[in-house]
């Protein structure tokens, strides 16, 4: 299933840009998940897919600072969220929660892209669904 965006599945950390957003999670800190969310600011006119997964990426960490875990999680967002519980994330759950919206919207790439593979479409919309309630 090897998309045009780096992508070998369909789960948040299953392509190269979250992935490398990862790498840069422990130097960056919650300031870098803050600015990864608001890459997606609404006045643009449309988001580009590396945005988009690096704002999903960050959105994943804001789930994992409250304990709600995906089903399978790299060990580094695991480690990076237990070791700092002290960021209060719930504040930025609604947030998280518009990201997705925007990202399954008209005006993002990477739902076009998942659009065009339309046997997964589903099952990645469903894994958005499901960050969407962790959040």
């Amino acid at each position: 299933m090897a998309l045009r965006m780096g992508a070998w599945g369909y789960k948040t950390f299953e392509n190269e840009t979250a992935l490398e957003w990862l790498d840069d999670l422990e130097a960056g800190g919650m300031d870098y998940v803050k600015e990864s969310l608001t890459m997606t600011d609404k006045e643009r006119e449309y988001i580009d897919a590396d945005a988009a997964w690096s704002a999903l990426a960050a959105c994943e960490a804001i789930a994992s600072l409250q304990g709600h875990f995906a089903e399978e999680i790299p060990n580094e967002l695991a480690k990076w969220a237990s070791a700092h519980k002290e960021f209060n994330a719930t504040k930025w759950s609604e947030e998280c929660r518009q990201v997705i919206d925007m990202v399954l919207g008209s005006r993002s790439e990477l739902n076009e892209l998942w659009r065009e593979k339309e046997d997964d479409y589903p099952v990645w919309r469903e894994t958005l669904a499901d960050l969407k309630k962790r959040v």
